[in-house]
Formats: structure tokens, C-alpha cells, sequence
């Protein structure tokens, strides 16, 4: 495992503040099928995060020009503009990753 997945994982998991969370689920996209070691700890957040996110990662359809999301980080507060672009995942181990994710907590059921 790298170092700079190590360093990820400890900042962005189930446990992070919700802000980081959420924008770590726009942010790290990109760098998913590069690092591919960040599958389980993207989808174990992503599966515990609000609906209204989940939707919003994992639509099909842009986010409305100029829509932004609000994050408070602190004391301090930014405006975003964030967009989800599902071609940055690996179908396969995005599925694994949930599979794993499913099995591992015991869940009996998934709201996606």
C-alpha cells in the first residue's frame, strides 16, 4: 500500500467528519482506478453517507450548472462546485468493494 493511500484512509472513512466525507466521495473519483486499494474505504463511506449524496454520486446526470454544495469544515465554510462522473469507476470493483462492504457489517439490506 502506498503512502498516499495510507494517508487517505486515515482521513477519509466512516469515521471523518460528514464535510470530509463528502467531499472526499466528489474529490477522490478521480483517483479511483489509479488507486485502486481505495475502493473499500470510498464505498464504505459512501454506503453510510446521507441519500440525498449517494444520489448525487451516483447519478447518471450533472449537477445543475452553478449548483453548489455547502460544506462547513470549522470554523471556516466553503461553497463547492462538485460534479460526480460515474466513468471514473471500476464497475467490477466497485460491486466487490460493496459486496465486501455488505458482508462485513452484516447488513441485511442497502439503500442506494
Amino acid at each position: 500500500m502506498t503512502s498516499a493511500v495510507k494517508i487517505i484512509n486515515k482521513v477519509f472513512n466512516v469515521n471523518a467528519p460528514k464535510s470530509v466525507q463528502k467531499l472526499g466521495l466528489f474529490k477522490l473519483q478521480p483517483l479511483l482506478n489509479e488507486y485502486k486499494l481505495l475502493y473499500p474505504s470510498y464505498v464504505e463511506v459512501l454506503v453510510n453517507i446521507d441519500q440525498e449524496i449517494k444520489q448525487i454520486v451516483l447519478s447518471e446526470e450533472p449537477i445543475r450548472t452553478g449548483e453548489e454544495i455547502y460544506f462547513s469544515l470549522g470554523s471556516v465554510s466553503f461553497n463547492y462546485k462538485l460534479k460526480s462522473d460515474l466513468t471514473n469507476f471500476d464497475l467490477i470493483l466497485l460491486a466487490n468493494s460493496l459486496i465486501d462492504t455488505i458482508i462485513n457489517n452484516e447488513y441485511e439490506s442497502l439503500e442506494l
